[in-house]
């Protein structure tokens, strides 16, 4: 569990009846390698010694960057992202709806009927639904247009609130009955939910600017391909257009 815990996420989408056995065999390898090396003392190996120390300085480099990264993501600089954000956050419509999914079509129009004749949409849900939904009434809560079925979402985003499908919508699922129970622009994450993804975001730029800081408080001398120190190239000395050769 510990070993697919450590996986990237891509690897960790694998179906998991897919991604055990292949763990398992990675970690049985791993077992058995351990065994063939117990005991052996391979501390002074040239080889381990140089690799220990390569590791050593890449964990020791990787530490201090995260380090310096972590002391300048300040709120006040998470806040200016956030601003940000939110001023390009796109204004799109959601819906909050309910709906009923039944296997044909007249089932679809027997349910509008009992809604025409007063019945609850949220009790007919319950009864009628072979939806995951069914037990909380139908409820979908609110989602954008692009969430669901281009069906779904056509009636959906067409009815006025407090309104219902007066025809089946048909889908790749079955037949649904609609309710729409309100609808609002899209509202930007608030500051706290939204920190996780803006320090991921600002972790890169800040890092950049971090070594282009220590970058120029060193004293770098850089060498081409033949060794030859590089310089600057010189400043351009083409005369002005209004010179006049002599």
């Amino acid at each position: 569990v510990n070993f697919i815990q450590a996986l990237p996420p891509e690897s960790r989408q694998i179906p998991m009846e897919k991604l055990f056995p292949m763990a398992l065999d990675q970690v049985v390898n791993a077992r058995v390698i351990e065994k063939k090396t117990a005991g052996l003392n391979l501390d002074s190996d040239p080889v381990v010694k140089k690799q220990l120390e390569q590791a050593r300085a890449q964990i020791t480099r990787g530490v201090y960057i995260q380090n310096a990264v972590q002391k300048k993501m300040t709120d006040d600089r998470l806040k200016g992202a956030y601003n940000q954000y939110v001023a390009n956050f796109p204004k799109v419509e959601e819906v909050h709806a309910r709906h009923i999914l039944v296997k044909d079509e007249s089932a679809a129009k027997d349910v509008i009927k009992q809604l025409e004749s007063g019945a609850k949409f949220e009790d007919l849900a319950k009864e009628k639904s072979i939806d995951a939904t069914a037990s909380n009434g139908g409820d979908l809560g609110y989602f954008l247009k692009t969430d669901v079925v281009p069906a779904f979402g056509d009636a959906a985003f067409t009815l006025a609130p407090g309104s219902y499908t007066k025809e089946p919508v048909k889908s790749e699922f079955g037949y649904h009955v609609i309710m729409v129970e309100d609808k609002r622009p899209r509202a930007p994450l608030a500051f706290e939910k939204a920190k996780p993804f803006l320090a991921a975001q600002l972790q890169q730029a800040v890092l950049e600017e971090l070594v282009q800081e220590w970058r120029d408080a060193a004293k770098v001398e850089e060498f081409d391909i033949n060794g030859k120190p590089v310089t600057a190239p010189p400043a351009d000395s083409s005369p002005a257009p209004d010179d006049k050769k002599s």
